[in-house]
């Protein structure tokens, strides 16, 4: 749940790209990058920008790096990729050597260059080199998460840097049933001291965590007894239902009526939320009790198969016809969060960069207790985790109870993302949910109406 990421700024436009074919492409890089990826209030005026914000090496770097990889991702110029590469192949060098010094593998910039090479990775990750270099900075961010230990976590960007890389580790936790490191419960205590922990964003966090290592119990059978493993997940399933409670009217959304975009807008309507931190929270919530009542269903499940049953009260049948339907009711409520993400409600004749906060209104959110400083060594970035909607889309079509042409559908959004976006990431995940579950490939057929 990225934080600051919702702030809106228009797209450079493809005509402020030209001067690609020049030698200068490191200026383009951080131009684009500056322009698109932090948040205006947190660009300085005037002056060199690296110089201006005092940045190493390793961030410089990284910056470009990902600058490139966002124009090579819109205009698909093979010369602009192979910069691209070097510059983060550079950026990696970098970063290796500050990471073999403890004073810089702990400073911000350190961290902040870590999950900017992370996002190269999924802008530019192809089939050929899925997800293993994207997790090995994943991983690298949890190290140096815990280099910084828990005196790290007093200031609102120190604060907000935590909670970046905590957001794609735990996305690389779930995805790999891997348990989340023991240091990062410990940071998230020392961290709590100093956030409004009644606030969505953060509540969700906290539960999230508590998902992830669940599920890694039970995938590695740490946990095998099936009424402590359904005691849990009922546990964890009414903090997340509570996240919400006494929120602002600013986290309510909008269902908006559409049926212009069917291939977009598959069940003619969705949902728009206010700010791109509150719709990544809402769909992660989503998504935590997709998984909750996956474990849910499936030990009732087992139980229900077991010589003898292990359970046999009407009420695990009632359970487990209710996990059946929320499992239902949140795949129907990501995909009716999906369009504001992805839609292009701005078409225009001249081609422009499209993020997933674009169609997003402009505003700083984070529930710390301390204003964020205007100015500092790193700018505010708004795009680290930026592309967690294409999880959201990989567990709609992961679970169990997904029909094919939900499955399909869940593809052609994936691919609809990679190919607008310039989100690479999302044509491997699209090809690994075609080949786990055997679907065609090619464009999926749409959904035929909700799923009852």
């Amino acid at each position: 749940m990225p934080w600051g990421h919702q702030e809106h700024r228009k797209p450079t436009p493809y005509s402020t790209l030209a001067g690609l074919h020049s030698k200068d492409f490191d200026d383009q890089a951080l131009a684009f990058f500056f322009s698109n990826h932090v948040i205006k209030e947190w660009v300085r005026p005037s002056g060199d920008i690296t110089e201006s914000y005092g940045m190493d090496g390793a961030l410089v770097t990284a910056i470009q790096a990902s600058g490139l990889a966002g124009i090579s991702g819109f205009i698909h110029n093979p010369h602009v990729k192979i910069e691209a590469r070097r510059r983060y192949l550079s950026a990696v060098q970098h970063v290796n050597k500050a990471i073999v010094d403890t004073e810089n593998a702990t400073k911000d910039s350190t961290l902040t260059a870590i999950l900017l090479l992370s996002q190269v990775e999924a802008l530019d990750c192809d089939t050929s080199r899925p997800l293993a270099a994207w997790e090995n900075h994943v991983k690298g961010a949890a190290a140096v998460l815990q280099l910084r230990g828990p005196e790290r976590l007093r200031t609102p960007l120190e604060l907000r840097l935590f909670v970046q890389a905590l957001s794609s580790i735990l996305v690389c936790c779930l995805k790999n049933h891997i348990h989340v490191p023991d240091h990062l419960f410990d940071l998230a205590d020392a961290a709590e001291q100093y956030m409004n922990k009644h606030e969505p964003g953060w509540r969700f966090l906290r539960g999230h965590m508590r998902s992830a290592q669940l599920k890694a119990n039970v995938f590695y059978g740490v946990i095998t007894d099936p009424e402590i493993i359904l005691r849990e997940a009922l546990a964890i399933d009414a903090m997340a239902c509570a996240i919400f409670n006494g929120a602002g009217l600013e986290w309510q959304f909008e269902t908006i009526v559409d049926n212009t975009h069917p291939d977009t807008i598959p069940l003619g309507y969705y949902y728009k939320y206010q700010s791109f931190v509150f719709a990544q929270t809402w769909c992660g919530m989503r998504g935590t009790r997709l998984d909750l009542h996956r474990i849910i269903r499936k030990t009732l499940l087992d139980g229900f198969n077991a010589k003898p049953p292990v359970f046999s009260g009407v009420e695990h049948t009632a359970q487990f016809l209710l996990s059946t339907n929320i499992l239902y009711e949140m795949q129907t409520e990501l995909l009716a969060s999906i369009p504001q993400f992805i839609l292009d409600l701005e078409p225009s004749q001249h081609p422009k960069p499209r993020f997933p906060w674009t169609n997003f209104e402009s505003a700083l959110y984070s529930p710390s207790k301390m204003a964020i400083s205007r100015f500092g060594d790193v700018p505010l970035i708004r795009s680290i985790s930026g592309h967690a909607h294409l999880w959201s889309l990989y567990k709609v079509a992961d679970v169990s109870v997904s029909t094919r042409e939900t499955r399909e559908l869940v593809v052609r959004l994936l691919k609809q993302s990679g190919s607008e976006m310039g989100i690479q990431q999302a044509f491997v995940l699209a090809e690994e949910l075609e080949l786990k579950h055997g679907l065609k490939k090619g464009e999926g057929v749409g959904l035929q109406g909700p799923e009852t």
